[in-house]
């Protein structure tokens, strides 16, 4: 699943020297980087499909090809990658993240483990479950999530 990514820190520098360090992440790998856009000038410095805007891996830090030395460090980024490589448990606490900075103010219930429901037409996330007890454990809350026709959240049920 395609996600957008919020928590980094962008260092630009001439090519092969700038670096985006992916913070929340002990480690990515390459493969599962798709897109970085620096949406300040509307330019792709990390494309996987574009040998010269490429670059390298180091636990959670990329290394880009691509000179960013003209940017800056505080331009918005946009970040795309693939979350299908993440070991589970990494997953759901990046989609559970992305969730709770979304509804502050929610009370989750005590748990040790999140079950993602999705829409896979709309790739969508449509709810969690909380449970005690690991991947079969008890469900001790649930939140619905609803979108509006643009992909928002509009609302969110609790159970």
């Amino acid at each position: 699943m395609k996600i957008l990514i919020k928590n980094y820190v962008f260092n630009p520098g001439i090519a092969n020297s700038g670096t985006i360090q992916f913070t929340g992440y002990s480690s990515l790998t390459l493969n599962q980087i798709l897109l970085i856009t620096n949406t300040a000038n509307n330019t792709i410095i990390y494309n996987f499909a574009d040998p010269t805007a490429g670059g390298s891996m180091s636990g959670n830090v990329l290394s880009l090809s691509a000179n960013t030395s003209t940017m800056s460090s505080g331009n918005s980024l946009q970040i795309f990658i693939d979350d299908f490589d993440l070991p589970a448990d990494q997953a759901n606490q990046l989609t559970a993240n992305t969730i709770l900075s979304s509804i502050a103010g929610f009370n989750f219930p005590a748990h040790d483990y999140r079950t993602l429901n999705y829409n896979t037409i709309s790739n969508t996330l449509t709810s969690v479950q909380y449970r005690v007890g690991g991947v079969g454990g008890t469900i001790v809350g649930t939140r619905t999530l609803v979108y509006d026709n643009n992909g928002n959240i509009i609302g969110i049920g609790k159970s």
